[in-house]
């Protein structure tokens, strides 16, 4: 637990008295032995009930050991009732709690987040870093609550509290630069989105190479979406270019920008082009233990029909890949998509003859709009 130091947290109240029982205590933490601790806490804490700053980092411990196994609602309320208990907490004690509870409840940590922030507005000598730090977890946890806006607000303010020139800085600035030009995406306010992927391609040196590489991705999005296609491949080209160069090892990486990268040329009707890009990104996914089955039965949907209708059509390969795609689509429990897939499928057969399977697609066709329009008229 970075946030948590155990040492600093209990060096200072160790005595001849207690010291073997904490030291057993650091030594379980640091081994991640939070089954273990939960047994050891409350005991502990009868034991020395006295000492109420012991019994104080004892609860911190228990609230982490509780998000550790998956029990968020028992560390939640730990932290909330220490919060409560607060007299006169310093910005510090509510960074603390407030990052502890942001293990088990965000809007929690988001309560409590608020009241240091309001410390910093009130006070003249801030420590910008420390400012930082609390609106990035304010902001982390409005992004996590699905409040975009407000995310976008905090962390300009953590981010405007940083330079780049500061080497200690630097990789904050960059992470909060690509958490601005995602949350700007998903309000769809691309310029400012635009803005930010700029900056990150423009400052992230090779250490930080998959941050410009998911930026320039984001950027080939952006244009392909606003149809500017010629800048799409332009940035797309660059991000797999550095991407195949690069020693990363993240095969979604690798498939994100190779679709995408496909999906431009596919919406262009550019079949020719979008082929060496799917079969790229197939070679990835076959290589992925999971991969959302939606999305991969899509990619096999655009990678069949761009076989179909190249300049020199792999009808062999079209007709395999429409299979496959159905094959997988299956899986997933979107009628209407299935059977858009399915419409695709049985075309292509009729075209190429083969009576047959056309015939086997559309009894799957018929078997699902009767069970659809049986489910229908149940409900």
């Amino acid at each position: 637990m970075d946030l948590f130091d155990i040492d600093a947290q209990l060096e200072p109240l160790i005595t001849e008295t207690n010291k073997e029982d904490l030291e057993d205590i650091k030594d379980e933490f640091k081994k991640a032995n939070f089954r273990s601790l939960l047994t050891k806490i409350e005991p502990l804490q009868e034991k020395y009930e006295e000492n109420t700053e012991l019994v104080t980092v004892l609860s911190l411990i228990h609230a982490i050991s509780y998000s550790q196994v998956g029990d968020q609602k028992q560390g939640a309320a730990i932290i909330q009732g220490l919060y409560e208990e607060l007299e006169q907490p310093t910005i510090d004690d509510l960074m603390l709690y407030s990052h502890l509870a942001y293990l088990n409840d965000y809007k929690l940590s988001r309560r409590i987040m608020s009241d240091a922030v309001k410390r910093f507005d009130g006070e003249e000598n801030v420590d910008r870093n420390k400012k930082s730090q609390a609106y990035l977890l304010l902001a982390e946890a409005e992004e996590k609550l699905q409040k975009f806006g407000r995310a976008i607000k905090y962390y300009t303010i953590a981010l405007e509290q940083l330079d780049p020139d500061h080497e200690e800085e630097y990789d904050l600035v960059l992470y909060q630069m690509i958490k601005l030009g995602n949350l700007h995406s998903i309000k769809k306010q691309n310029d400012d989105a635009i803005y930010y992927f700029k900056q990150v391609v423009e400052l992230a040196n090779e250490e930080f190479i998959q941050y410009k590489i998911d930026s320039l991705i984001s950027l080939g999005k952006i244009a392909s979406t606003k149809s500017e296609y010629e800048d799409a491949v332009s940035y797309l080209d660059e991000a797999i270019t550095l991407l195949e160069k690069s020693s990363i090892q993240d095969k979604s990486i690798f498939i994100e920008a190779y679709v995408e990268m496909a999906y431009t040329y596919f919406i262009q009707s550019k079949w020719g082009e979008a082929v060496p890009f799917y079969e790229k990104a197939m070679k990835k996914l076959r290589q992925l233990v999971t991969y959302p089955k939606r999305d991969y039965g899509m990619v096999l949907m655009q990678y069949a029909y761009s076989l179909e209708n190249k300049d020199h059509p792999d009808q062999k390969a079209a007709g395999k890949t429409y299979e496959q795609a159905i094959d997988v689509l299956e899986e997933v429990n979107e009628p209407q998509l299935l059977e858009s897939a399915l419409g695709d499928t049985i075309k292509f057969f009729d075209k190429t003859n083969q009576q047959k399977k056309k015939q086997h697609y559309e009894e799957k066709f018929v078997q699902l709009t009767n069970e659809r329009s049986l489910h229908n008229h149940i409900h």
